[in-house]
């Protein structure tokens, strides 16, 4: 168990994008299945799956940065009240960070172009770092949720060739009880969701 946390936590962005996949394709596998039923291509079916999964995210994400879009300006102005307050409190100067940097008070202006200009291109590479670790992660789910849907049979069969005998009867019980108790769970959420998200729109 610790040598996999220790894998895991190497390949953190990788375990994430896998279960995250593995939790989408239990809530579109019953539809993918239906569609397979009524002589829809599996291939077909699955890629329409996951452009049904793009669409709502980007759907989602535009919602929501628009809203944030909109308060961003408040929140400013609120975050700015709270971190004068906690300065006052502590007596150690605590910068906005959402601020533009451009309050530094006294004699600042020999060292203060020269580490303000270090700290922005710090916060635009750890900005970019983390875009680019969400791209990425979005990518991976979106590769591994098609491969699920379209051969994730066929990825279990061979799993479990290597297994043998009672193992591989045991294993095959537990793992589709498992993937049955997930997929219904995930998809009960889903729903609920829907519910809170209509009622609270």
């Amino acid at each position: 168990v610790w040598l996999l946390a220790e894998l895991v936590s190497m390949v953190t962005l990788l375990a994430v994008s896998v279960v995250v996949a593995l939790l989408l394709a239990g809530v579109l596998a019953p539809a993918v299945g239906w569609a397979g039923r009524h002589r829809v291509p599996r291939g077909v079916a699955s890629g329409l799956a996951v452009g049904l999964v793009v669409l709502v995210t980007a759907g989602v994400l535009t919602l929501v940065g628009a809203r944030l879009a909109d308060q961003l300006p408040q929140f400013r102005d609120q975050l700015d009240e709270a971190t004068t307050e906690l300065s006052s409190a502590l007596g150690v100067e605590i910068p906005n960070p959402l601020s533009g940097g451009g309050e530094q008070g006294g004699g600042g202006e020999q060292g203060g172009g020269e580490s303000g200009g270090s700290s922005l291109v710090d916060a635009a590479a750890q900005t970019l770092s983390v875009a680019t670790d969400v791209l990425l992660g979005l990518f991976l789910v979106l590769v591994f949720l098609f491969l699920f849907l379209r051969s994730g049979d066929r990825m279990w069969e061979w799993v479990l060739e290597k297994l043998g005998g009672r193992v591989r009867e045991d294993v095959d019980a537990a793992a589709h009880a498992a993937w049955h108790t997930v997929g219904t769970y995930v998809r009960g959420l889903t729903v609920v969701a829907a519910f809170d998200a209509v009622g609270i729109g």
